[in-house]
C-alpha cells in the first residue's frame, strides 16, 4: 500500500509542476550572519523560480534550535508532506531542518515513504540517488558535529562564569535579581523582605506548615502573586543561595533528559553575591529541618477532605493539611 502511494505521488509530481514546501529557520529571532529569515526566503524563491516549480507554502520557525524535530512549523510541513499537499521539501541548508543525524535520516526516510523529495538549495543533491544519499549523510554528520562543538563551548563558558560567581542564566532565585552590568545576583528589596520573614517565622514556629500558613495570612505572595506552598517554603529554607553561596551544576543533560548531578560535580562559590540571611540563622534552620525530617510523619492513612482541590477561605492557598489544621479552627 505504501509502495502504491509512493508510485502514485511520483507519477503525479512528474506530470505536473512540483509543489514545494519551503522551510526556513533561525535559532535567534534576529539573526544577522547572512542567514536571516528574509535572506533564506529570497534564496529559496529564486531556486524555485529557476526550476519553474511552485511554492505550496512557506513554513517559518524563528528563535528555535535544530537540536530535535519537535518544532511546530516543521511538524506542520511534515503533515502537508504526509497528506500529499507538497512534492518537495526545500531548505537553504541541511542544518535548517536538523543538526542531529539520526533525526535527519528518520525525517528523510518518512519523506521517501510519502514520495516527497528533499532538496537543499545551497548544497545541491537529490535524495533519490545513491550519491545524493551519501552527500546527505556527510552533511548531516558535519551538522551534528558542529552542534556538539557549539554545545561544548557554551557549557564551558557557563562553567567559567559560575566559577567567577556570575549568574549563568535560568530562573533567578526568589529574593534576587541580576545586576545588568556585572551579571552578579543582588537582593531585590521587596522579595528579600519576604525571604527574611520566612526564615524568621520558621525559627519562631519550628514548623513548615505553621510558617506557610502565617506567611500567607500576612499577605506575602510569590513572584507570580500567588500564595506560598509548603514545598516552596521548604525550598527557600534549604537553599544556601540566601547566605551568598552560588551553586551551579546540580543538574545535567543526557540527550533531551534533565538528570540530577552528583554533588562532587557541583561548582560551589561562597560569598558570590550578597547574603539575605545570616549564616548563623541558616545553620539553625538546617538543624531544625533535619530534626523534623527524622521525626515520625503524620500517618498516611489520615484522610483530609478536599486536599489540593479547593481553596482555603482564610489564607487563599489550595487546601492542604496545614489549612485544615490551622485555618479551619478559626
Amino acid at each position: 500500500m505504501i509502495a502504491d502511494l509512493q508510485i502514485k505521488r511520483t507519477k503525479s509530481s512528474q506530470a505536473a509542476t512540483k509543489r514545494c514546501g519551503l522551510y526556513i529557520r533561525v535559532s535567534t529571532e534576529m539573526q544577522t550572519d547572512g542567514n536571516s529569515l528574509s535572506t533564506q526566503k529570497t534564496r529559496l524563491h529564486q531556486y524555485v523560480a529557476q526550476r519553474k516549480w511552485t511554492v505550496g507554502k512557506v513554513f517559518t520557525e524563528a528563535g528555535l534550535s535544530a537540536k530535535n524535530t519537535r518544532r511546530p512549523a516543521l511538524q506542520h510541513m511534515l503533515r502537508w508532506a504526509r497528506d500529499g499537499k507538497i512534492d518537495v521539501v526545500l531548505v537553504d541548508k541541511v542544518d535548517r531542518i536538523s543538526r542531529n543525524l539520526v533525526d535527519l535520516l528518520n525525517l528523510i526516510g518518512d519523506l521517501r515513504i510519502w514520495g516527497v523529495a528533499f532538496v537543499s538549495a545551497s548544497q545541491s543533491f537529490d535524495t533519490s540517488t545513491s550519491a545524493g544519499n551519501l552527500m546527505l549523510n556527510v552533511l548531516g554528520s558535519v551538522a551534528q558535529f558542529e552542534r556538539e562543538i557549539i554545545g561544548d563551548r557554551v557549557r564551558e563558558n557557563m562553567l567559567e562564569r559560575a566559577r567567577k560567581g556570575l549568574w549563568s542564566g535560568g530562573i533567578v532565585p526568589f529574593g534576587y535579581e541580576t545586576n545588568p552590568g556585572t551579571k552578579v545576583l543582588r537582593a531585590e528589596k521587596s522579595e528579600a523582605r519576604t525571604v527574611r520573614a520566612i526564615f524568621n517565622e520558621f525559627l519562631k514556629t519550628r514548623s513548615l506548615s505553621s510558617t506557610c500558613h502565617n506567611i500567607n495570612s500576612a499577605g506575602r505572595v510569590t513572584r507570580r502573586g500567588k500564595a506560598w506552598s509548603f514545598s516552596s517554603i521548604k525550598r527557600i529554607l534549604s537553599s544556601s543561595t540566601y547566605i551568598g553561596t552560588l551553586c551551579y551544576g546540580k543538574r545535567r543533560m543526557r540527550g533531551d533528559h534533565l538528570l540530577q548531578n552528583g554533588k562532587d560535580n557541583w561548582i560551589i562559590v561562597p560569598n558570590a553575591h550578597p547574603a539575605i540571611v545570616s549564616k548563623k540563622d541558616f545553620k539553625k534552620v538546617q538543624a531544625i529541618l533535619s530534626k523534623n525530617s527524622s521525626t515520625k510523619p503524620w500517618s498516611c492513612s489520615t484522610l483530609y477532605l478536599l486536599s489540593g482541590l479547593g481553596r482555603c477561605g482564610a489564607c487563599g492557598s489550595r487546601i492542604m493539611r496545614y489549612c485544615q489544621m490551622l485555618c479551619m479552627r478559626r
